[in-house]
């Protein structure tokens, strides 16, 4: 009898709050294992490889959170997805099958959550104010790019964005600031296409394709198929693999890129590497008119990095996290 009653006892006394304070610790402060390359980076097919489901950006920011991470934790990845079990080995921890509701409220945003209804019943709960990362991102008006000939019936030229990873990557700027190509995605928007342009004096505009450069070399990748991993590419919305040859751009107003983490060539600190959207713009035939097209090639492309106007820097957004146990 005094083996089942030592038993019994110590199922009664289980401090879930504490069980809850740890996880809650797990979530907000630890960034996960494996770090680099990141947990979050990982497909469903080596989900057995994740350790820990931490959700700090790193372990020198505590209860500042990645939105990769919290996208992956809860869910919201396409073809990814965490079980019950996943949650109890990799963030509870613990040999009970404790139940859980672990939830993400974040100014301006619809709730995240996983787990089960909560009970009736007392259990473990432990709130937690964090920050959450939101990314970098560029937003350029084509018509600060115009550029103008005579004499030519059309031009080939090119619009540039430069990654230049000795400026992203400095230490004098807090990791809750810093641009992080390897952790966290890079988006630039052309905006204005179509209106930057003087319809009357163009017949058409062909997209011709798309291209990494790399330390002035050309990437050698496939193009022509899509990599929703490394990229997602759009036009008015309308989803491209890098290679297409697009037509009418005189008529497309939005053109949208964004490099998926870890990004081509991040960890080679000291190199460059450019994204290359060509194009073709055809002129009426008449030279005694300045022929207006959009070029980055006089100024050498886009600098994507801190401080330009174009820039939206890493920003910090207010959250709760709450967790309960029971």
């Amino acid at each position: 009898m005094i083996p089942g009653f030592l038993i019994n006892l110590q199922s009664t006394s289980i401090d879930y709050d504490a069980v809850a304070y740890r996880t809650s610790v797990i979530l907000a402060e630890d960034p996960g294992w494996p770090f680099d390359p990141a947990w979050e980076q990982k497909r469903e097919s080596r989900k057995n490889e994740i350790e820990r489901l931490g959700l700090s950006i790193s372990s020198e920011t505590p209860n500042i959170l990645s939105r990769e991470k919290i996208e992956k934790f809860f869910n919201q990845k396409e073809g990814f997805e965490f079980t019950p079990d996943d949650y109890r080995q990799k963030a509870i921890f613990g040999e009970i099958p404790y139940s859980y509701n672990i939830s993400l409220r974040v100014d301006g945003e619809n709730a995240y959550f996983t787990g089960q209804p909560l009970p009736e019943v007392k259990y473990g709960y432990m709130k937690r104010l964090v920050k959450i990362k939101d990314y970098s991102r560029a937003d350029v008006s084509s018509g600060n790019y115009n550029q103008s000939h005579n004499n030519i019936t059309s031009i080939d030229t090119t619009f540039v964005f430069n990654l230049s990873y000795s400026e992203i990557y400095d230490r004098e700027i807090s990791p809750a600031y810093r641009i992080q190509p390897k952790y966290d995605p890079i988006t630039f928007t052309i905006n204005d296409f179509s209106e930057s342009l003087n319809q009357s004096d163009i017949t058409n505009v062909i997209f011709k394709n798309a291209y990494f450069v790399k330390d002035g070399v050309i990437v050698n990748r496939p193009y022509n198929i899509f990599e929703n991993n490394t990229y997602l590419f759009y036009i008015d919305g309308v989803q491209h693999k890098m290679a297409d040859t697009i037509p009418d751009m005189e008529d497309k107003s939005t053109i949208s890129y964004t490099l998926r983490p870890p990004l081509l060539f991040s960890s080679e600190v000291n190199s460059e590497l450019k994204i290359v959207f060509a194009f073709k713009f055809n002129f009426v035939d008449d030279d005694s008119v300045q022929h207006y097209y959009i070029s980055t090639e006089d100024s050498g492309g886009i600098p994507y990095g801190y401080g330009y106007p174009y820039m939206t820097d890493p920003n910090l957004k207010n959250g709760v996290l709450e967790v309960c146990i029971w």
